[in-house]
């Protein structure tokens, strides 16, 4: 099983829900989450984001980068409703400002949002939106070289 920082969780609709309330309160920075079309509605994310005891969790901000794509005509959640809520996971995001640089660039916030135009409630759905979620991947993921773990006189060492 590769460490918490190779792992990409990306689950559809209502998985978007499970994903980010995976990053909420996961311990350990994930490599990225993924969250399309998803039901995310800000009272929803309030009560993930809260302790038993009723209060918000403050003890820690999430580090896990997150995408979230919606489209713009959306009838199971508005983008409007989409907005709020991404701008509560902003707040939640709010300690730690940015995501890190990536490749040596700029620096990226942690909540990437994107809204899709055009696009009702459903799975990804054109290629600009694979576009984005492939760009996502791509500065995130762990690439293993089998050439170079195949070679002659490689050690792997653990």
């Amino acid at each position: 099983t590769p460490p918490p920082q190779q792992q990409h969780p990306q689950l559809p609709i209502q998985g978007g829900v499970v994903a980010v309330d995976a990053v909420i309160h996961y311990p350990s920075r994930l490599g990225g989450a993924i969250a399309i079309s998803s039901s995310m509605l800000p009272e929803k994310l309030m009560r993930a984001a809260k302790k038993k005891g009723g209060q918000p969790n403050t003890t820690r901000a999430p580090t896990t980068p997150l995408l979230i794509t919606h489209g713009t005509e959306d009838k199971v959640v508005s983008l409007r409703e989409a907005q709020k809520a991404i701008h509560y996971l902003q707040q939640l995001y709010s300690n730690n400002n940015k995501g890190g640089k990536e490749d040596g660039g700029e620096e990226e916030p942690y909540v990437i949002f994107k809204a899709i135009e055009g696009k009702g409630h459903s799975m990804i759905s054109s290629s600009s939106e694979m576009y984005e979620v492939m760009q996502f991947l791509s500065k995130r993921m762990y690439l293993r070289s089998v050439a170079l773990e195949t070679a002659p006189g490689v050690i792997e060492i653990h």
